[in-house]
């Protein structure tokens, strides 16, 4: 007789389908047990308030995470109770998350936060296409008309180009760069991002913004 098995995992591996999901699970049935609250609009953001205050404040990605409190002495609490469940690296005083660099201001209390190192790598791994002293003091030229694919005339050589040309990846830096510290590039950004599916020669010339 054949019968049909159904198993479960009882501990995920890295790379399986469901290890992202099962660890995500994990740390936030944690998080909740301590105490800790995840953001509607955000469920990887969990508050924890103490008293009026007093607060923790923990954002989570993959396995990285920030932890900011009202004090020092309760930021290394909540760190130490964190070491006790999982195993982890302090890295300590914030500097640098996800391609951003983070300076910290204490006596004007302000926190500065940029992409530079990001923006360089961006454009150094892009030099193949970019031409040399092409940058602009103006995200986008003031009333330029972009072409389409349908209105540009292109030469054989100049058709192979724009078929080469990453304009994907370099749309997908830039939103990047665009969300995380350069809100006045938006609006270009916006509008070469919709030419994705087609690009032409001319929108290749403006996309390294």
């Amino acid at each position: 007789m054949t019968k049909a098995v159904s198993c479960c995992y009882l501990k995920a591996l890295y790379g399986t389908k469901d290890a992202g999901r099962l660890w995500y699970l994990d740390i936030d049935n944690f998080l909740k047990s301590e105490g800790f609250k995840a953001n509607k609009a955000d469920h990887c953001f969990y508050t924890l308030v103490i008293n009026n205050t007093d607060y923790v404040l923990l954002l989570l990605y993959v396995d990285d995470i920030i932890v900011a409190a009202t004090t020092i002495a309760l930021c290394k609490k909540y760190v130490d109770i964190i070491g006790r469940r999982f195993r982890c690296t302090m890295l300590g005083e914030l500097k640098q998350y996800l391609n951003i660099q983070i300076e910290h201001d204490r006596d004007s209390k302000t926190v500065y936060l940029c992409q530079e190192n990001y923006i360089d790598a961006m454009v150094q791994n892009f030099s193949h296409v970019v031409a040399e002293n092409s940058s602009v003091i103006t995200p986008m030229l003031e009333n330029l008309k972009l072409l389409t694919t349908e209105e540009e005339m292109l030469t054989t050589e100049q058709s192979q180009f724009v078929t080469t040309f990453p304009y994907r990846q370099l749309i997908g830096a830039n939103l990047y760069v665009n969300v995380c510290t350069r809100p006045a590039i938006s609006q270009a950004v916006s509008v070469l991002a919709q030419f994705s599916n087609s690009p032409t020669l001319q929108l290749s010339k403006h996309v390294l913004l």
